[in-house]
């Protein structure tokens, strides 16, 4: 069964659509008392992930982020270079 291809377009809304249940998600799991940190680090990645897929979408439609900085460090991963700290 082929498939076609998925366009730009399909992908950022599958990436804002996943964002926003994460968000729902999250609201959920940070209200709950009995959250792991497991659960929460957990979160916290996706989070990032889905804020850094927003971030792509908002500057590939050319509306980059303003403020001080904003923006630069989406591309990079936190967690790279940490052993190096």
């Amino acid at each position: 069964m082929c498939r076609e291809p998925l366009t730009a377009d399909t992908v950022e809304s599958l990436q804002l659509e996943m964002a926003a249940r994460l968000l729902a998600r999250a609201a959920d799991l940070l209200a709950d008392i009995r959250a792991t940190s497991v659960q929460l680090g957990f979160l916290g990645d996706r989070m990032t992930e889905a804020l850094r897929g927003v971030v792509r979408i908002t500057h590939n439609r050319g509306h980059p982020p303003s403020g001080s900085g904003a923006g630069r460090e989406e591309a990079r991963d936190p967690r790279e270079g940490a052993a190096e700290r």
